[in-house]
């Protein structure tokens, strides 16, 4: 999978639908691959958390402000609105709940990925559809 992505695909650009009458963007496309998740933690390197920054200029001052913005992860063939948080178990009878959140800002978006047991694994390559309404 990894190789997928660093052979043309780029995060943010895969897809966009807009509105033939205003040309304006309606929801945009979002992968973003193992390798691109920066790993966070607090000051004292505890709270372990991976975070995705991304620009989208679509995210401006109009749609912040007069619109609603929404996040999904693709996950197999649906879609499950953010935030989320999904309960996990291994082979080994180790549980924790991983949550996806995110937050948009003008020109941009960062989507989190915590683990409540901090175990700081990081995720693999993710699928996003993000969509914009203004």
């Amino acid at each position: 999978m990894v190789l997928l992505c660093m052979t043309g695909l780029s995060s943010c650009d895969l897809v966009s639908l807009r509105d033939e009458t205003t040309n304006e963007v309606k929801w945009k496309s979002l992968e973003i691959c193992a390798t691109e998740w920066t790993k966070c933690s607090d000051a004292k390197g505890l709270n372990t958390y991976y975070k995705y920054s991304t620009r989208i200029s679509e995210l401006n001052y109009d749609v912040l402000k007069g619109g609603i913005v929404q996040c999904f992860l693709y996950d197999g063939d649906t879609q499950v609105a953010l935030p989320d948080s999904r309960h996990y178990e291994d082979e080994k009878g180790n549980r924790w709940t991983r949550t996806i959140d995110f937050e948009v800002y003008s020109g941009g978006i960062s989507i989190y990925v915590t683990d409540n047991d901090f175990s700081g694994e990081a995720p693999g390559t993710l699928r996003f559809r993000l969509t914009l309404l203004h």
